[in-house]
């Protein structure tokens, strides 16, 4: 989240500011994926403190780039929250500086991010699961798609679900994410809870309920 007061800190303290002890792993690493809680429109307004309608400038396609993050998925609950407009502008702009983006606040897209890795295909699809967007049957549709035209990679479900500040998984996140690994998904990551929730396998799956905050002003909270 790049935005509201991270983006007062980048601009005080420099724009690599939120990256300044983490360049070096990012550098060397191969695969990186970030959910990108925010959209960059056409027209930046700084999102004024204690308000959750984000907005990013432009230069943080090209950060995103310098940081060596390859894709972001753009499934979750701001990624629309200067509307469809927005939304299209921020893939244009990612994609000018060679970020990939995937997924839909409002839709169950079922484009991907697919990379090679040591000659095994990994590929990363988003589905927003937030609010009113909780529906299984569009969920396992999505999935679907994605498996079936990618046989033989390694399929990442990203998904955007849960409930904020618990630290446990509900019921209806175990229940989608051993649904979706029966359906032929390799590994399920989450995010949006804002904490770290726990870490299940099941069959030969790992399912990460939630990473928790990676970049985020939620100084309030030390979880």
């Amino acid at each position: 989240m790049l935005g509201r007061y991270v983006e007062k800190r980048m601009e005080s303290d420099g724009e690599e500011y939120p990256f300044k002890y983490i360049k070096t792993l990012l550098a060397s690493s191969t695969y990186i994926v970030a959910n990108l809680e925010g959209p960059i429109p056409k027209v930046h307004t700084p999102t004024p403190m204690y308000t959750f309608r984000f907005s990013f400038k432009e230069s943080v396609a090209p950060l995103l780039s310098k940081m060596n993050i390859h894709a972001v998925s753009l499934a979750n609950n701001h990624s629309v929250d200067w509307g469809e407009e927005g939304y299209v502008n921020t893939k244009t702009i990612l994609d000018k500086h060679g970020v990939r983006s995937f997924g839909h606040s409002q839709s169950m897209m079922d484009d991907v991010y697919e990379i090679n890795l040591d000659g095994k295909m990994i590929t990363t699809f988003g589905i927003n699961m937030t609010k009113a967007r909780w529906n299984n049957d569009e969920a396992i549709e999505a999935t679907l798609k994605v498996v079936n035209a990618h046989p033989e990679s390694h399929i990442v479900a990203f998904l955007h679900w849960g409930d904020e500040y618990s630290h446990r998984q509900n019921s209806k996140q175990q229940e989608l994410a051993r649904i979706l690994i029966d359906n032929g998904v390799d590994t399920v990551i989450g995010a949006h809870p804002h904490v770290i929730q726990g870490i299940e396998k099941y069959k030969d799956s790992h399912i990460f309920y939630s990473l928790g905050n990676f970049i985020f002003d939620q100084f309030f909270s030390d979880d």
